[in-house]
């Protein structure tokens, strides 16, 4: 699918998702492709939101493990 962006109050697109981040995609991007009524926020699109908050694009999280957090005995 191709998409259309809101970058510095200036239209893009057609465009990959893959290359939505180079035209400042964020939750708040105004996006449209094909099919949409109207303009709408990047994270309101599922497919968008998946790209913008893919496990890969996480930071790691630590688990804490209770054994891990107890003081040793002298």
């Amino acid at each position: 699918m191709q998409y259309y962006i809101i970058h510095n109050n200036e239209q893009f697109g057609p465009l990959e998702i893959e290359e939505l981040p180079n035209y400042g995609l964020n939750p708040s991007s105004m996006i449209w492709t094909a099919g949409m009524p109207k303009w709408v926020p990047a994270i309101s699109v599922e497919e968008i939101f998946i790209s913008l908050y893919k496990p890969d694009n996480m930071l790691p999280i630590r688990v804490s493990n209770a054994a891990d957090d107890e003081t040793p005995e002298p």
